[in-house]
């Protein structure tokens, strides 16, 4: 029982040690994958003098750029229709059918504003993709919006 008791605290020290040692690196994974559910605990971190502000808005902002890039180039070289009907987009068809007609009237404001309305940002970059949005003024307008919505969250966590 002692043994399986020294284990699981080596074990523990073991990934410690390993979240430490190459935390801002697991930070950019984290943020791929799972975007604002790492960045909030990470920038609350960084207030707390945990972690470099300054890494973790540079990976934030890295990390949301390389995701929807992806996102977008999705969009660009697969058919929408096609895309609609993915799992992860099933839910959302009607959403997407509503936002793409609106995007066409209103496509950088839709682009910039996309970063603030959870539940949008990849349908977004998708539907930026699919209607053929020039890429230098889809990621001009996309980092504008991506550094306007770290500098509000930094506000907001200076507020609180």
């Amino acid at each position: 029982m002692q043994t399986d008791r020294s284990a699981t605290v080596s074990l523990q020290k073991g990934m410690i040690e390993l979240l430490i040692a190459h935390q801002y690196w697991l930070l950019l994974v984290g943020l791929l994958v799972a975007g604002e559910t790492v960045l909030l605990p990470a920038l609350y971190l960084a207030f707390l003098g945990k972690l470099d502000l300054r890494f973790v808005l540079a990976i934030a902002a890295a990390a949301t750029f390389i995701s929807d890039t992806f996102w977008y180039l999705l969009g660009r070289f697969l058919p929408l229709g096609s895309i609609a009907h993915w799992r992860i987009f099933k839910n959302r068809q009607e959403r997407m059918q509503k936002l793409s007609g609106f995007f066409k009237r209103h496509q950088y404001k839709v682009l910039f504003f996309s970063k603030f309305v959870y539940g949008t940002r990849s349908l977004v970059q998708v539907i930026s993709g699919a209607h053929k949005m020039k890429m230098g003024r889809y990621w001009l307008v996309n980092l504008g919006g991506i550094l306007t919505y770290l500098a509000v969250m930094i506000v907001l966590g200076l507020a609180v």
